[in-house]
């Protein structure tokens, strides 16, 4: 083979092998570039389906607490105009309608922000009906899920009380104990201490209801609650 055949055979053979390298590394790019579309377009999508949910969930929100304050208005007498739109004719009424909406909010976004507000309002509605074990889950469920919220806070706090109120003590003194310890919370601490208190005295711990009650009176002397304090202190005393 002639030397310049040999050279022209070679060229042939490097411009097919840039031609296959080219065409694969350009279908990986194009693959790349393909998924990275797919990802771009499913975040987008997902942020848009975030967003929208949220407005769903604060939209029913809004509907629910709507209802909670909606005017009672008794049946009008014969004669007399109709009862506003929107009103109920009885608290109990109103009660079970803003329960059921609040609920719904609740079950459908559990994690969200109006979700969580959602489940804490209906654990108000149901402790005030008093369903106790009812309100006991939504509390507990709301303080699982809510973080650092207030709403997980406050309801932390109302799981101690429904807990002191069903005569589960030793339940109620470590909830209240651990609210107490707590440094990033903006639940009154002299309060949390009196409640712990009165856990210990329910549950027959005399000696550390009454040094409960006395850090109430030395940690916070400007505290509203340091007379009850001493009172309770007072009683813990003279009964020892």
């Amino acid at each position: 083979m002639k030397h310049s055949e040999r050279e022209h055979l070679k060229t042939n053979e490097v411009a097919v092998a840039l031609e296959r390298l080219t065409g694969v590394q350009g279908q990986s790019i194009l693959r790349i570039v393909g998924i990275a579309l797919v990802v771009v377009v499913a975040i987008g999508a997902f942020v848009a389906w975030r967003g929208a949910a949220k407005a769903k969930a604060e939209g029913l929100l809004a509907e629910a607490l709507r209802v909670e304050s909606a005017q009672v208005v008794p049946p009008p007498a014969p004669g007399q105009p109709a009862a506003p739109a929107g009103s109920f004719q009885t608290e109990q009424a109103r009660r079970d309608a803003a329960l059921g909406k609040f609920l719904a909010v609740a079950e459908a976004y559990p994690s969200s922000d109006a979700g969580i507000t959602a489940r804490f309002k209906a654990g108000a509605l149901l402790a005030e009906q008093g369903k106790q074990s009812e309100a006991l889950a939504a509390f507990q469920a709301v303080a699982a899920q809510g973080g650092s919220s207030i709403h997980a806070r406050m309801a932390a706090l109302a799981v101690a009380e429904l807990q002191l109120a069903a005569g589960q003590h030793e339940a109620a003194i470590a909830a209240f104990r651990e609210l107490s310890t707590r440094k990033d919370t903006d639940l009154p601490a002299d309060g949390v201490l009196m409640q712990l208190g009165r856990a210990y005295r329910m549950a027959g711990k005399k000696a550390e209801a009454l040094q409960t009650f006395t850090r109430v009176t030395e940690e916070f002397p400007q505290s509203i609650y340091v007379g009850e304090a001493r009172r309770e202190a007072d009683a813990l005393k003279a009964s020892m």
